[in-house]
């Protein structure tokens, strides 16, 4: 497994599917059967939002290095194309790379994601200022369901990114 494919598990499955989506689900039933945000579920609550701060600029990362990780480019630093001269490299790995791009968009993945987590990114702000000046439990109950189903979006398109280097 390539080093972006760890990164992708990392981030999608191990954190966002397995922990915080579960846990911030089971927040918004604790909002809504409780019919209020205790003094309990406003530090858990605060806890998420925290959480989503430091973390999302994995996701970022992970974008960003979506082409250079999932290029079949990559092949040529394992065996048995690291055998290649310099030589042969300098003109194949483009080209080969060229043509991944042309029959992957990859690119047109990666802006797809990119605006799903800038909205969540959006919503996660919204809710942080709701949070900070509002005590109106619905408004801050519906933002944190918009934000939970942008993660959950987000968690989906990430999924959509191939499991491995897809050669041409």
């Amino acid at each position: 497994m390539c080093e972006w494919q760890r990164l992708r598990t990392r981030i999608n499955h191990d954190w966002l599917k397995n922990e915080y989506l579960k846990n911030l689900d089971g927040l918004i039933i604790q909002i809504k059967s409780s019919q209020s945000i205790e003094n309990k579920l406003c530090r858990e609550l605060q806890a998420y939002l925290k959480r989503w701060s430091e973390r999302h600029g994995e996701i970022e990362k992970l974008l960003n290095t979506a082409e250079k990780g999932l290029s079949p480019r990559t092949l040529f630093e394992k065996e048995p194309l690291i055998r290649c001269t310099r030589k042969n490299k300098d003109w194949l790995a483009p080209l080969i790379h060229g043509l991944w791009l042309s029959r992957h968009d990859i690119r047109k993945w990666v802006k797809e994601t990119e605006t799903i987590l800038t909205e969540a990114n959006q919503s996660h702000a919204l809710l942080q200022s709701y949070y900070s000046v509002t005590q109106d439990e619905l408004q801050i109950l519906k933002t944190l369901e918009i934000f939970s189903d942008l993660v959950g979006d987000l968690s989906r398109q990430i999924s959509k990114f191939p499991g491995k280097v897809i050669t041409v």
